[in-house]
Order: C-alpha cells, then sequence, then structure tokens
C-alpha cells in the first residue's frame, strides 16, 4: 500500500491571523422623540390617504421627527471575538465571583456575577462608539459599559444585546450554510 502524502501546517499559525467580521448598530437614546415617531407613525397607518392634507401633515411631522431623531444617533461598532475572549472572562468572573453551591450541589444565582459577565462580553464585542457630533470612545471601559447598561433607556441596552446575539447567530449559521453546501464528496 501507498504512503499516504500528507503535509503539515502550523494551526496557531492560521489562527493567529484569524480575521473576525464587523457590524455597526445604531441607538437612539432620546425615549420622548422616539416614542412621539411612534405615535405620528400609527397615526399615519390608521389615516386614510384619500384625505390628502391631513395625510401629508402627518407625513411631515414625521419626516421632521425622524430626521430630528437621527441628531440623537449613537453608532456601536461591534466585532465578533474569539473563543478565548470568552473562557478569560469565564475565569475572570469565577475569580471576583467565585460560584457557591447550594445543600444539593446546584449553583446559586447571584446577579451581581450575572451582571459582571454582561459587562464584561459586552465590553469584548464593543470596539467603538460615536456619538450624533463625531466624538468617539475607542474600545470602552468596563466603567463606561456598565454606565450605559445601568443609564440607557432599556430599549437601547436591548438592542445592543440582541445584535450581539443576533451577530453570533449570524456567523454561526454562515458556517452551517457553508458547510451544507460543500460538496465534499467529490474532492479528495
Amino acid at each position: 500500500m501507498d504512503d499516504l502524502n500528507s503535509k503539515t501546517f502550523d494551526l496557531g499559525a492560521v489562527l493567529s491571523g484569524q480575521d473576525y467580521p464587523e457590524k455597526t448598530v445604531d441607538v437612539y437614546f432620546n425615549e420622548s422623540l422616539a416614542y412621539e415617531v411612534a405615535k405620528v407613525n400609527r397615526e399615519l397607518n390608521f389615516l386614510d390617504s384619500s384625505n390628502e392634507k391631513k395625510f401629508k401633515e402627518a407625513q411631515d411631522k414625521f419626516d421632521a421627527l425622524v430626521e430630528k431623531l437621527a441628531e440623537h444617533k449613537y453608532v456601536f461598532y461591534l466585532k465578533a471575538i474569539p473563543s478565548r475572549f470568552k473562557k478569560d472572562i469565564d475565569t475572570q468572573v469565577e475569580k471576583s465571583f467565585p460560584t457557591k453551591f447550594n445543600q444539593i450541589g446546584m449553583p446559586e444565582q447571584n446577579i451581581t456575577r450575572d451582571e459582571y459577565f454582561a459587562e464584561l462580553m459586552m465590553e469584548a464585542y464593543i470596539t467603538k462608539i460615536v456619538a450624533p457630533d463625531g466624538a468617539e470612545v475607542v474600545k470602552p471601559s468596563v466603567e463606561t459599559i456598565r454606565n450605559f447598561r445601568l443609564n440607557a433607556p432599556r430599549h437601547a441596552l436591548a438592542l445592543v444585546e440582541s445584535e450581539i446575539i443576533a451577530f453570533e447567530q449570524d456567523i454561526s449559521v454562515g458556517f452551517e450554510t457553508a458547510a451544507k453546501s460543500a460538496d465534499f464528496l467529490s474532492k479528495p
């Protein structure tokens, strides 16, 4: 039997140059204005377009509110993270808040620990935040993230959290789709 001609490579070198995808998320902090936009939008949806004057007034009001809301747009830059970051975060959280177990050996809930984990994960993903005037916070600190998590409108926090989750899910779906599409049977 012939020997297989195998080639070798350095997996560490391959992974050290790994590129991770990036995306942006538009976040608005003016809840009062967002509420007004929603009210006018609801009004537009219920207006009969046959009344052109009333419809145009509502549309103009809507457009003006949306334009004004854009003045309150912050852009969050996200970048996917390598698995070692997650392991490092797990280790850091465990050091700061060791897991405690109840009488039957189940981990006890620790809200402070969970919040710290969420802060560190968000800090790992967010590479930059750009304010409406162009000012930037590059690589926000845990304190900046904590301030955001504690003081931002609920919708803004939920949006950033859900976008991080969706980001990771999209990456997984991309790998799964590519794997299913690969014609691995016809290649040596």
